[in-house]
């Protein structure tokens, strides 16, 4: 009898969960139809979706307000200087003319540059473009669209920069077109610089200067010139190796003006003598490339004559032994044919007759004139005025005799 009960009871927890299970069952039928229904509307939400529609019923609904607070910059204008008191003209003088006909080449040299780049840089868009449609509409090909749109952009910046700067020359050559009219144009044949690092000093062609380190030097005629001084260089290039080297012109190989009489000696003398016992001392710290022979006041040396009957001619005074290839090695008492006169740096370019050997002496070392005597190892001094200032002129050169720079004739030389 109790038996009979368990089994009844049994049956009835089965039916119970049975029961359970069912309603289980269709609630989650239930969900599932309305999860389905939900889908298929966005399904067709998202098949109407239209993206160039969107965005203009965007620009529709925005454009009144944004066109009613926005405003385009003015144009910029000229703004005069309150202390020049400038006007938006240009000088037409012939410096201001060459000035902008050098500005107007270097732009078109620069368009020249950019034009192609540009070019370039649009076939890479086209491309870019292409790649990226195609990777959109073929989604299993697997790339990878987002590198191909950040590339895109970036080239498409770089493209918009060169654009904006094509533009900026292309607007100054027609300024300048406009301002000089037919000046705009030279049949002369621009110079072509290019940067240069000058280890030996050249001499500018514009402010006639000397040019170290940093500067500028034209790829055809050589010619050098300052960074701030190249704009500044008319057209006419030789278009030959050299031939736009300019040569430093001394101011010592001048003749000393006529009428200098011996109190004008004696009293550039003291001038002169203190401002080398100054420069003396603070030299005194650096130690001397090679010993110096002593003077003496009973061998000056002579200031050069300017001959043009035939070549001029020195006597060394010391031997001098070459420090470098651009120097020349002489003994004693050696007559030698003075080729270039003394430079700003104390230097004499000269040719030795018996073989024909060219180069540097210091100017200390020579005396300008023929074989000297044997009673004098120096010469006879000047009387007057002339020995003094030949006095004068040896205690300088010797000096500031160069220990670590070479004169620009030494590149002469060789």
């Amino acid at each position: 009898m109790l038996h009979d009960e368990f089994q009844s009871l049994e049956a009835s927890g089965i039916r119970q969960l049975e029961d359970l299970l069912g309603r289980l069952l269709a609630i989650q039928q239930e969900s599932g139809e309305k999860f389905l229904q939900a889908v298929g509307k966005a399904k067709e939400v998202l098949s109407v979706v239209d993206v160039e529609a969107d965005q203009q019923k965007f620009v529709d609904q925005h454009s009144a307000t944004l066109t009613a607070a926005y405003e385009h910059p003015i144009d910029l204008v000229f703004e005069e200087c309150p202390v020049w008191h400038d006007t938006d003209e240009f000088a037409t003088t012939p410096a201001a003319i060459t000035y902008l006909q050098n500005v107007k080449v270097k732009a078109l040299t620069r368009v020249g540059e950019i034009s192609p780049a540009i070019e370039t840089k649009r076939r890479d868009i086209s491309g870019l473009r292409n790649l990226r449609e195609t990777y959109e509409q073929a989604k299993g090909l697997g790339g990878d669209t987002v590198a191909v749109i950040e590339n895109l952009y970036n080239v498409t910046h770089e493209t918009t920069l060169l654009e904006l700067q094509q533009s900026e020359l292309q607007a100054s050559v027609e300024l300048i077109d406009a301002t000089l009219g037919d000046d705009a144009s030279s049949d002369l044949r621009p110079h072509e610089f290019k940067s240069s690092s000058f280890v030996t000093p050249s001499t500018c062609a514009v402010c006639e200067s000397s040019v170290w380190g940093k500067g500028m030097s034209c790829k055809k005629c050589n010619m050098a010139v300052h960074v701030k001084c190249e704009l500044k260089v008319p057209p006419g290039c030789a278009a030959r190796p050299g031939a736009g080297v300019v040569r430093h012109k001394s101011k010592k190989s001048a003749p000393p003006p006529a009428g200098t009489g011996a109190s004008s000696s004696t009293s550039s003398l003291t001038r002169t003598s203190s401002r080398l016992s100054n420069s003396s001392v603070a030299s005194s710290a650096a130690p001397p490339r090679r010993a110096v022979p002593p003077l003496t006041t009973s061998s000056p040396a002579i200031l050069p004559q300017p001959s043009s009957a035939s070549t001029e001619k020195a006597t060394l005074l010391y031997p001098y032994e070459a420090q470098s290839s651009f120097e020349l090695s002489v003994e004693a008492g050696a007559v030698v044919e003075v080729v270039e006169p003394e430079d700003e740096d104390g230097w004499v370019k000269v040719r030795v007759p018996t073989d024909g050997r060219v180069g540097l002496v210091p100017a200390s070392y020579i005396q300008f004139g023929g074989a000297i005597g044997n009673g004098s190892a120096g010469g006879a001094a000047t009387a007057g005025g002339t020995g003094q200032r030949g006095f004068v002129r040896s205690t300088i050169t010797l000096l500031k005799r160069p220990t670590n720079l070479r004169s620009s004739k030494a590149k002469s030389s060789s």
